[in-house]
């Protein structure tokens, strides 16, 4: 409509959107967004939450502005930058704690940076103990490193968060295949010990822990062998 038309106008000025305060700064990137014109929209919700005062209404909504502009552009960066943005603005504990895991899974997954990626999961744990999302980022990093001391401890962490002992049954049991990988026979022990604790009447749990199969799947987590751990999942 010509009332945006006339606002996206005067933004053609450099750094128009820095300049304005507040709502006027939120206003500007609406107006951008509703002819269509996202680019610009995310670059002027991003400039006025970074202009708005730390507790400021403004700010914490250009900054969820910006956050949903970026998922829907598809662009990783924007939203790394974005959901840096949405993490400054929030002290709830749980927003937080997600926001932070998002960023982790960002980094891993579409930057690949896993050293981002770690330290992103961890301050989502630190937010949220036990919280599962980082937790499986925290093992994916470490078997991306190969870090069979962070695997592990990211699979115990698991285990404690599960609800279905089977689950975290398997997982003591992987943790065993990595210790027996390594040579530990203590750490082997003391996880089958845990595994069997926790699914005392899961005979396959049972089974693979007394037969070969904890050398299999130490040797297919040492290995990589996709087949055998995909096999051992189903």
């Amino acid at each position: 409509d010509e009332p945006a038309r006339s606002i996206q106008g005067f933004a053609t000025a450099e750094h128009a959107a820095a300049v304005l305060a507040g709502p006027a700064a939120v206003a500007l990137a609406r107006a951008h967004e509703r002819v269509g014109d996202s680019g610009a929209a995310l670059d002027a919700y991003q400039r006025a939450e970074q202009a708005a005062a730390p507790a400021s209404v403004a700010g914490a909504t250009a900054a969820l502005a910006a956050w949903q502009l970026a998922l829907q552009r598809g662009d990783g960066g924007q939203r790394i930058e974005a959901t840096r943005a949405l993490i400054r603005r929030t002290s709830d504990p749980a927003m937080v704690a997600a926001l932070h895991e998002e960023l982790g899974w960002l980094f891993a997954l579409v930057n690949e940076d896993f050293d981002a990626a770690a330290a992103a999961f961890v301050d989502s744990l630190a937010a949220a103990p036990g919280r599962p999302g980082p937790l499986l980022g925290a093992a994916l990093v470490a078997a991306r490193r190969q870090d069979h001391a962070a695997l592990s401890q990211a699979y115990q962490r698991l285990a404690a968060s599960v609800a279905m002992p089977e689950a975290a049954a398997a997982l003591h049991l992987r943790c065993a295949a990595m210790a027996t990988a390594d040579g530990d026979a203590e750490a082997t022990a003391v996880s089958i010990a845990a595994a069997r604790t926790a699914a005392p009447d899961d005979v396959g749990a049972v089974e693979q822990a007394l037969g070969g199969e904890g050398v299999v799947l130490a040797d297919a987590e040492r290995t990589g062998d996709r087949g055998v751990l995909g096999r051992d999942q189903e």
